[in-house]
């Protein structure tokens, strides 16, 4: 029976009790984890390194379409930092935990909203800016930020394979989760809203399920560095063949996250 544990910043004692009465399985244990703060996302590393030998399995899952904060306390955009800095930062701290347990896997959620980025291979854009005037500028920045969930998933892939860790990521299709909701302020017809969002979306644990498939099963053990669209492997968004762009996104969130030398384990990779 699998061991299970449940980061986020939310009170997670229901989610704990609600897994262990479903499933019989007392060995849930919950965290307290903020992504838009890099210190938090360093002490959650540390608790977890002390308390746990190995991790089979790193799921990033966490992910806001929209903020009411301007920057977070690290001073950056809150959707480049809770969708895209705060996982990459916890995945490095915890490699040697996924190392060990080899063979392991590593999946981001990503979203085929990636294809509508916005971005320029000739420019990497700065995660500290944000123009709140811009009606467009949440759905903008969450596009851009699923691409690169998209890069540090497939450079990830190349920097651990020879350690015997997966790294995938996939687009869990559009899912009746609040994201978009919340996202596009609707709170105010929110019984309306729902109805409509329910027309197009799926539930939350049929998305869970490919989730789950790529986290267990056999038949994507030896595969790596993928995006996954209805359990199929599917192509990249084109920008993504650009490999210098893409060395150029890991060393910038390198430089964002303050990785010290005694945390970036990348050379031994």
């Amino acid at each position: 029976m699998w061991t299970i544990l449940i980061a986020d910043k939310y009170e997670l004692e229901d989610t704990k009790h609600e897994i262990i009465t479903r499933t019989a399985n007392c060995k849930i244990f919950t965290y307290y984890l903020d992504l838009g703060c890099f210190s938090s996302v360093r002490t959650f590393a540390n608790s977890i390194k002390k308390e746990h030998k190995k991790i089979d399995v790193l799921i990033n899952n966490a992910g806001i379409f929209k903020a009411l904060e301007e920057t977070t306390v690290d001073n950056l955009n809150p959707i480049w930092q809770i969708n895209h800095l705060g996982p990459f930062l916890l995945t490095v701290l915890l490699a040697d935990l996924l190392k060990r347990a080899a063979p392991s896997r590593v999946i981001f959620m990503a979203s085929s909203g990636a294809f509508f980025h916005t971005l320029d291979r000739n420019t990497i854009p700065d995660l500290r800016s944000r123009d709140a005037s811009n009606i467009l500028e949440p759905a903008r920045t969450y596009y851009n930020s699923k691409l690169y969930n998209m890069i540090v998933c497939k450079e990830l892939s190349q920097k651990m394979g020879k350690h015997n860790v997966t790294s995938n990521c996939l687009h869990p299709g559009m899912t009746n989760s609040g994201l978009l909701l919340n996202g596009f302020n609707l709170q105010c017809f929110r019984p309306i809203a729902h109805k409509l969002v329910s027309l197009f979306t799926q539930d939350t644990e049929k998305s869970a399920q490919m989730v789950s498939f790529l986290a267990t099963s056999q038949v994507v053990a030896q595969i790596t560095g993928q995006y996954f669209v209805n359990y199929q492997a599917s192509p990249y968004p084109k920008i993504l063949e650009d490999e210098q762009f893409c060395k150029r996104v890991w060393k910038q969130a390198e430089e964002l996250v303050n990785l010290t030398t005694e945390e970036n384990l990348w050379e031994d990779c």
